[in-house]
């Protein structure tokens, strides 16, 4: 009994790990097609790059997505246990079941506290933007003071700014126009440094963020 105890325990295990490794390798794929896309000033082109737009569009959204994900990796764990014909043996798995989905669930909400650190800075732009006569010449400012602070600057803003030229109205149209001015010089630059400031991966093109 305790060995087909354990032998499960490893199989929940697994099964945890390997959800949990798709669910991230679709995060940061939607992410790295996302900003090509707004890099090159255009909307999501793939379903991918939609899906992370969905993504960090909201706060909210973020979280369903774990509570979605998580809903799915119990309903396989039990669907496991139930195919291999051992329910009653769902109670003495029930700790590493728990372990499991705790680990998974902190593991989400890591990758939504990025969302909502992008959310924030975003905000912050747009609070500034909005009451500003010169848009313009504040987001000109913005971007050089990026610029001249290199490797230290925020890779969040960054992402925020280019995330905003998606927008049609005239915060939209002046952070594109100023982004779209100093692109040449810029793009190549902060592909590297927000890769390196938001994430341990590098992404294939554009900027990067979690």
């Amino acid at each position: 009994m305790q060995s087909v105890v354990q032998v499960y325990s490893f199989v929940v295990i697994t099964n945890a790990l390997f959800f949990q490794g798709i669910l991230i390798y679709i995060v940061r794929k939607g992410r790295n097609n996302f900003l090509d896309d707004i890099s090159h000033f255009r909307r999501p082109s793939s379903a991918l790059s939609r899906y992370y737009s969905w993504r960090v569009t909201k706060l909210r959204n973020a979280l369903l997505e774990t509570v979605l994900f998580e809903t799915f990796l119990i309903s396989s764990i039990v669907g496991i246990v139930a195919f291999a014909g051992i329910l009653h043996l769902l109670l003495s798995l029930s700790p590493v079941i728990l372990f499991v989905v705790i680990l998974s669930t902190l593991t989400s909400l890591q990758m939504s506290w990025r969302v909502r650190g992008i959310l924030d800075r975003e905000q912050g732009i747009l609070n500034k933007l909005s009451g500003a006569e010169d848009k313009i010449g504040l987001v000109e400012q913005m971007v050089d003071e990026l610029y001249q602070a290199g490797a230290y600057a925020d890779g969040r803003i960054w992402f925020a700014l280019f995330k905003i030229t998606l927008r049609e109205d005239p915060i939209g149209w002046s952070v594109r126009d100023v982004l779209m001015d100093k692109s040449r010089k810029i793009v190549d630059r902060i592909e590297s440094h927000i890769a390196e400031t938001t994430d341990t991966g590098t992404p294939k093109s554009g900027p990067e963020i979690e």
